[in-house]
């Protein structure tokens, strides 16, 4: 994968510059631990998260606020990572990161709750529930990590193969010679036979 960016981040230096597959980072920018402490304040619950997307590759952190200004409003935290997964299913965007927040039912005991098991279980569910941006969040489009701290859990080599990944996937949709929903008759059709004639069996 080869990258277009005037700006540098962690995992960049393993791009290949003769590489067909390009990732067009035009008008990325660098995400700062203080841009989402800004942002926290508007998120409605106490149990914060960032989501990380990176084509079908997603990670859930946790994030734990560490200091707070006079007004209350949150001023430093930590990243705790509670899971991560892929999912082709779902749609795909290159890099990107939302924050959000859950509220938990009541449901769930305290030293259930503070399993990572059951955590990690309850925010896919709620992910895969309000996917499309019902629940609350802030939204980054192409973010540098080199900054954010998000960079400590996650190698390089993985996110680039995640990004990598994800490019190729959409590459190989572009170039689908068959439509999608096409039905089985539509696909013989398509490639020349005549359903009624071409087969064994049909007259």
């Amino acid at each position: 994968m080869r990258i277009i960016d005037k700006n540098y981040d962690y995992y960049d230096y393993l791009q290949s510059y003769d590489d067909t597959l390009v990732f067009d980072r035009r008008g990325s920018f660098i995400l700062t631990k203080k841009d989402i402490c800004d942002k926290l304040r508007y998120l409605c619950y106490k149990e914060k998260y960032l989501l990380l997307q990176c084509g079908a590759t997603y990670w859930v952190f946790k994030i734990n606020v560490t200091s707070v200004d006079e007004h209350g409003w949150e001023t430093d935290c930590t990243f705790e990572l509670i899971d991560k997964w892929k999912d082709y299913k779902r749609p795909r965007t290159t890099i990107s990161i939302r924050l959000f927040s859950l509220w938990w039912d009541g449901a769930y005991s305290r030293d259930e709750l503070n399993s990572p098991h059951l955590n990690s279980f309850k925010i896919r569910k709620e992910i895969a529930k309000t996917y499309k941006g019902t629940f609350t969040q802030e939204y980054y489009d192409l973010p540098l990590l080199r900054g954010s701290g998000i960079a400590d859990f996650i190698p390089e080599t993985e996110i680039f193969s995640a990004i990598e990944e994800g490019l190729s996937l959409d590459k190989s949709d572009m170039e689908r010679t068959e439509p999608l929903g096409a039905t089985n008759e539509d696909k013989i059709v398509m490639h020349g036979f005549d359903t009624k004639e071409s087969f064994r069996g049909k007259r």
